[in-house]
């Protein structure tokens, strides 16, 4: 049986996705040079509050981004790659790791994503 995904697409929208509670991984896949995640520059913000964000504690390597979700809360994910060998022709895709479906391409005109989720009980 395939594990079922943690975000689900918001429909006609571009970056946007609700979740249930719960642990959230972004993982890349490389597809052509080499990708990899700044991890000084990325973060997570829970923005149910939008007058006050709040810093989320995250765990992030060259490969991978996670955080834990709470029930109804909202949240904002500012993503950093680098691509520093042949950026012209480096791709590599973002994915939610629980199921492997691809949410994002990350290639030279796409190097500082944003993404907003919100999760539902």
């Amino acid at each position: 049986m395939a594990t079922p995904c943690v975000l689900t697409p918001v429909p006609n929208t571009v970056n946007r996705f609700t979740a249930k509670p719960g642990a959230l991984k972004l993982a890349l896949q490389q597809v052509n040079g080499r990708t990899d995640l700044d991890c000084v520059n990325s973060k997570v913000s829970e923005i149910s509050d939008i007058a006050n964000p709040v810093a989320v504690t995250h765990d992030c390597d060259q490969a991978s981004f996670g955080f834990q979700m709470d029930n109804h809360k909202k949240y904002f994910i500012a993503l950093t790659f680098v691509q520093l060998l042949d950026p012209f022709h480096s791709v590599a895709n973002l994915n939610d790791a629980a199921c492997g479906k691809k949410i994002d391409t990350i290639d030279v005109t796409n190097l500082f994503p944003g993404y907003v989720i919100t999760v539902e009980a």
